[in-house]
């Protein structure tokens, strides 16, 4: 008989899996509350603040669900175990690095244009300046 496909128990092991980790799946899929409970999970475990965690996602949308479902996580254990840590990480949350990777790498090359090489007033190319510039 073949091993059926259990998605609930590989999404466990994504949670408690201790190194770096892409999760990748279909859409409704559970990715948001997987990635949800490791980094809460990981912010228990190592004390850590939202500012140590670089968290990317593609789309803002998925960002904006992210940041709230996890600002969520911290209050829901905040009152379940009144931990000051958790205190701690509600009060910094909006220090966190959690956004799109376009955002993230924005933010980094305004941080360091010169090492980039790049013109430090650059601006990101909106779809109409991208066709004129195409078309030119």
């Amino acid at each position: 008989m073949a091993a059926m496909f259990n998605p609930t128990l590989y999404q466990h092991l994504a949670t408690d899996y201790r190194r770096n980790l892409a999760v990748t799946a279909g859409a409704g899929t559970g990715k948001t509350e997987v990635l949800t409970r490791r980094i809460v999970k990981i912010l228990a475990r190592e004390r850590l603040g939202l500012d140590r965690l670089l968290v990317l996602t593609f789309t803002d949308k998925a960002a904006v669900e992210m940041k709230e479902r996890i600002y969520l996580a911290v209050e829901a254990e905040l009152e379940r175990s009144g931990d000051e840590h958790f205190q701690r990480l509600k009060d910094t949350f909006p220090e966190n690095n959690i956004s799109t990777f376009h955002a993230f790498c924005a933010a980094l090359l305004r941080e360091f244009p010169i090492e980039a090489g790049i013109d430090p007033y650059f601006r990101i190319l909106d779809e109409t300046d991208k066709v004129f510039l195409l078309r030119r």
